[in-house]
């Protein structure tokens, strides 16, 4: 059975970014790697890592959100899994995915990151990979950033990865 990798990432950059540039990347080799790509299905890096996955012959799932009226879910998913809300939405990209790979995002990116991370850290779900590359949040969570309050042993479970290959390795690589 194929594992799943959620992607998050930014909806908000533009397809012809080195951002999406890297989503891409990343989307192709998970694909050649066997995995299913789970994403929020709309635009950005959802979209381009979905068109990497999809050129490539692999499957992507795309969590949308019902109440999101304003929005479209991008034509590369095999599969559209429609939520009523966000929170649903959330909790599929949580729960259901075999590993996690953050990308440069906003918000809804940190949101996912640190709701993963807890779920992880609490054992509220099975282990499972938590890479991050290319995003800001790295400078952030520095093990030696005492501010934060996080006990180190917590750090353990996130792994920063510095190109494409390196993250999908990681993120296939296994739990720790």
């Amino acid at each position: 059975m194929s594992r799943i990798i959620a992607v998050y990432g930014s909806a908000t950059v533009t397809q012809d970014s080195e951002e999406a540039r890297l989503a891409f990347h990343v989307g192709v080799r998970l694909a050649q790697r066997g995995a299913v790509v789970m994403n929020g299905g709309y635009g950005g890096i959802m979209e381009a890592v979905s068109r990497g996955a999809r050129e490539t012959g692999g499957k992507v799932v795309g969590v949308t959100v019902d109440g999101f009226l304003d929005r479209k879910a991008n034509e590369h998913l095999t599969v559209e899994h429609s939520v009523p809300d966000l929170l649903e939405r959330l909790r599929v990209l949580t729960e259901e995915p075999d590993g996690f790979l953050a990308l440069p995002g906003g918000i809804g990116t940190a949101a996912e990151v640190f709701l993963a991370w807890n779920l992880l850290s609490l054992g509220l779900r099975r282990p499972a990979p938590l890479v991050l590359m290319g995003n800001a949040l790295e400078t952030i969570l520095d093990r030696s950033n005492d501010k934060m309050g996080i006990p180190p042993a917590q750090y353990d479970l996130i792994h920063f990865a510095h190109d494409p290959d390196e993250a999908v390795d990681l993120v296939l690589g296994g739990t720790r």
